[in-house]
Formats: C-alpha cells, structure tokens, sequence
C-alpha cells in the first residue's frame, strides 16, 4: 500500500509504519534463531501462534 500511495501521490508513512510493525511482530514472533527460520510449530496438543500459546484450540492467558 505504501508504493501504491507514493504511485499516485498520496502520503505513504502511515502505511510504512504499519508494514514496519508487521514486519518486527514477524521476526520477535516466527523468527527461530536456533534452526535460521521462520516457524510456525506444534509441540505436545501446545500450538504457538503468533507468541499466544494455545492448548487445543483455546488461547491460554499467559
């Protein structure tokens, strides 16, 4: 959306802003130091998505 707005010149900051957020949360969430990728994985019923646990469905409170 930002090289579309910057295109037909309209502001683009809000939109790198956000493509800036979504690009940290990606790294400190999916980023697997240990293996050098991205990961999406399940240990043990235990699913982790998006740095919130969840047990079978149910997001747990941690």
């Amino acid at each position: 959306m930002a090289l579309v707005s910057r295109l037909i010149g309209e502001e683009s900051g809000e939109y790198e802003r956000m493509a800036e957020e979504v690009k940290e949360k990606t790294h400190q969430f999916f980023w697997n130091e240990k293996k050098g990728c991205f990961i999406d994985s399940r240990a043990r019923n235990l699913i982790i998505k998006a740095g919130r646990p969840q047990l079978m469905g149910v997001r747990l409170l941690l």
